[in-house]
């Protein structure tokens, strides 16, 4: 009788064999199948979309037509979308805006321009929300560049409280207003040493805040700078950082500092105002322009009106 058979006693391999890495999700089409397309070639369709359409308004059309029409191009539809806002003040249009940016598109935003601007409040109700002091700024983590157009304002101090309570610190690049370089200004822009384009206005008389700062916007390149009427707030500003492109409000009237400051220029830009050049000051402006501005590339000037004899 053969000897019965007895098991091993070594212990047995229990461990299945690691299942295959799962295929990343796709998203789904509007039937519910899942998409084929990989994220990275949908966000690249929807970015020639964009780039193939220059006007604003038609590519704003287009990627909104996207972001409603195809489940696979919303996300990237509505990111490009609300990259770029132009927000009108105090319109129908804002409100949508603002209702956008509040149910979370504010976090796509990279530049916010604001025409018919004013730190207006508005009432409690529907309407408040197409002020721009309602708008969710605090949320902008990636805004870059903040423009804001409208009339002159000679006191930016409720302007300058807004901005600081609300914008993140070191965040913007670019940083327009039709303000004056005042002591309220500088508190914010304390706080945005990234900037490297500003244009304001002109420098506030009563300036005292000292511009030699080297925390203070030490990375600024390009500085638009219609009015100068304070020489030594002019060598505070440009002095000690690097300004390659200047944008002038008038040939006259450059600062006493000009020949030590233009030969860093690379570029300079009056091509916003119209200037009226008498028959004695064409030959003086030419030389002036020609032996400090050594080093100059691109001389922009939109219109000269020289009258010979005058």
């Amino acid at each position: 009788m053969p000897p019965p058979i007895t098991r091993s006693k070594k212990s047995r391999i229990t461990s299945a064999p690691a299942p295959p890495d799962r295929e990343p999700e796709l998203p789904e089409t509007l039937d519910g199948q899942q998409s084929k397309l990989p994220p990275e070639l949908l966000r690249n369709i929807v970015e020639e979309v964009a780039l193939s359409i220059s006007d604003a308004k038609s590519r704003n059309h287009a990627l909104y037509t996207l972001m409603l029409t195809s489940r696979d191009l919303h996300p990237e539809a509505r990111r490009l979308l609300y990259r770029d806002v132009t927000f009108v003040n105090k319109t129908r249009v804002a409100g949508q805006i603002s209702d956008a940016l509040h149910a979370g598109a504010a976090t796509y935003v990279h530049s916010l321009r604001v025409e018919s601007f004013d730190i207006e409040r508005g009432r409690r109700g529907r309407s408040a929300k197409t002020f721009f002091y309602h708008l969710p700024l605090n949320r902008m983590d990636g805004l870059q560049s903040l423009v804001l157009w409208g009339p002159w304002t000679r006191d930016a101090s409720e302007i300058a409280d807004f901005l600081i309570s609300t914008i993140p610190v070191n965040n913007l690049l670019k940083f327009h207003a039709v303000v004056p370089i005042s002591n309220a200004i500088l508190r914010f822009l304390q706080q945005q040493n990234k900037i490297q384009f500003l244009s304001l206005h002109c420098f506030d008389n009563s300036l005292t805040t000292s511009l030699r700062s080297l925390q203070l916007m030490p990375n600024l390149k390009r500085l638009s700078l219609p009015y100068i009427l304070n020489d030594v707030s002019f060598q505070e500003l440009v002095e000690e950082r690097p300004i390659t492109v200047f944008h002038l409000g008038s040939v006259y009237d450059l600062p006493t500092y000009w020949t030590i400051f233009a030969p860093r220029l690379h570029a300079l830009d009056v091509s916003n105002y119209i200037s009226i050049i008498r028959d004695h000051e064409i030959g003086a402006f030419i030389e002036t322009l020609s032996t400090t501005a050594v080093n100059l590339r691109l001389f922009a000037c939109f219109q000269v009106t020289y009258f010979p004899g005058f």
